[in-house]
């Protein structure tokens, strides 16, 4: 579980996301709208432990499923998700704010404010804060409606279990979590692998928290 602290630790805290609809609507026929989406500081992105924060910037269902983007905040020194897989989503992120590391099928890149950053699916990676700054970039996804499993990651699921009755921090809500995880795992073709030891390699070579 250590290396899903991210994941669990933070979701049993209770980190935050903007409130946004999580159905995606799926017609092709809906004429596309303009929108704006007003600009944003590292306080709308939500409170918790610092690890990971998200906020859903463009819905998919807002481009008639086409694209959606979320950002992220990335806390000083700290490294993100355990190396992982999509099977179908692309990402591409762009740097806003400080210095993202990125491991991509073994290699890691160094991405400066202002940097774009593909991840084609298919290809194990990760992400981390290599810096004593914090890092905020948007992670854009052309193919699939990502901010759904992240919605769903980070805010339904638990609040699912909390609306059963079942208390933030104990083994039975750490459980609730693992199984829910795993279903949306399966839903959207991602897959982690948690014993992969270049995380650790990386922990150690930027003196980073997990």
């Amino acid at each position: 579980m250590e290396r899903r602290n991210f994941l669990l630790t933070s979701l049993a805290g209770g980190i935050p996301l903007m409130e946004q609809q999580t159905t995606l609507e799926m017609s092709e026929d809906k004429p596309l709208r303009p929108f704006t989406v007003p600009a944003s500081k590292p306080t709308d992105i939500g409170v918790g432990n610092g690890v990971n924060l998200v906020r859903t910037m463009i819905r998919q269902s807002q481009t008639n499923n086409h694209f959606s983007c979320v950002e992220v905040y990335v806390a000083p020194k700290r490294i993100g998700p355990p190396i992982h897989v999509h099977k179908e989503a692309d990402e591409l992120m762009y740097v806003v704010e400080g210095t993202a590391g990125v491991m991509i099928d073994g290699e890691i890149s160094i991405i400066e404010a202002g940097s774009f950053n593909f991840r084609p699916h298919g290809l194990v990676h990760t992400f981390f804060n290599p810096t004593d700054k914090p890092l905020r970039f948007i992670d854009m996804f052309p193919n699939q409606g990502f901010e759904v499993y992240l919605e769903g990651m980070f805010k339904d699921i638990p609040a699912k279990l909390i609306a059963q009755g079942i208390k933030p921090n104990t083994p039975e809500f750490v459980k609730g979590m693992q199984v829910g995880l795993q279903e949306l795992d399966k839903r959207f073709g991602v897959v982690y692998f948690m014993d992969d030891p270049r995380y650790q390699d990386i922990v150690k070579k930027y003196g980073l928290t997990i």
